[in-house]
Order: C-alpha cells, then structure tokens, then sequence
C-alpha cells in the first residue's frame, strides 16, 4: 500500500467535497522534519501564486498484536465446563500524522496538529488497508470539525447497575 498515494487521493477528494476551491495535488520529495519550518522552500513550492494553501505533513502508520490472558468470572452453574483463563488476541493498528497548512505566500506555518489515533480489532484477519481508512475517517472527522466547523456526532452511554 502505498501510504503518501491514498492520502493524497483521499484528502484532495474529501477538500473537494467540502469546498468550491480547486484542489491540486503534487509529489514532492521532503527530506527530515526541518522542512516544515524551512520558510523559503515553501515559498518556491509554489512559485508565482500567491492563493495556495499547502496541506502536507508526515505519516507513519504500525501494527501489532497484543496478547493477554483474560479470566472470565462465570456463575457457577452457567457453564458445565467453564473456562478459567484464556488467551485472547487483537490486532492493535496505529496511524500517527503530524499536519502542516503552509501559506505559500509568505512560506509560514498557520496550523499544525499532531494525530495519534489508534483502534484495535477482535478479528485477528482484520486487513490493514481497511483499518487505515477506518482511522483516516476519525482524523477527518476531527480536521474538518476544527476547520469548517462540522458539526460532532455525540455518543451518550446509559449506565444502569
């Protein structure tokens, strides 16, 4: 999966959505964290406009398994057979996206924001391209909320005993 390609495609679509701005996308070759704060090199990214506005940023993206033994307490007369201990399994996924808006005009930083989302999934054959996009939505989500003002969906839990 080549991670930077489905970024790109993904934020440019979801932008494009969003807003009635033209929306282009370009490779470009960084080199280390330093050039986020490198002023003239932003600049001559986009030379000759002075309307852009640059969204690039870094992105790693890990998975593990965790293990753990789990002891379930069961009524003694639910289970003819109960189980004491068990080993259970989950497939821990980890997108970690630092986020850079650059005005190409004057080369400055107007907002950063560094991401950590992190979801785990019971299924051990959870595919990572489909948890990629499961944590792209949550980064969404939270962008756009900051940016445009999207309205937050809000979960209610009703705890009873």
């Amino acid at each position: 999966m080549d991670i930077n390609k489905e970024m790109k495609e993904y934020f440019s679509f979801e932008f494009g959505k969003k807003s009635d701005l033209s929306i282009s996308t370009e490779n470009l070759e960084l080199t280390g964290t330093d050039v986020f704060e490198d002023k003239a090199f932003w600049k001559s990214v986009a030379a000759g406009s002075d309307q852009d506005l640059l969204f690039t940023g870094s992105i790693e993206y890990k998975s593990e398994i965790r293990k753990a033994l789990v002891n379930e307490e069961k009524r003694q007369f639910e289970d003819p057979f109960p189980r004491d201990t068990e080993l259970e399994q989950r497939q821990f996924y980890t997108l970690f996206f630092n986020l850079y808006l650059i005005d190409s005009k004057t080369g400055d930083t107007l907002y950063t924001r560094n991401f950590k989302e992190t979801k785990n999934y019971i299924n051990p054959n959870q595919t990572a391209y489909f948890a990629f996009f499961d944590l792209l939505q949550i980064v969404k989500t939270k962008l756009f909320r900051a940016f445009l003002g999207d309205d937050e969906i809000q979960e209610r839990y009703l705890i009873t005993q």
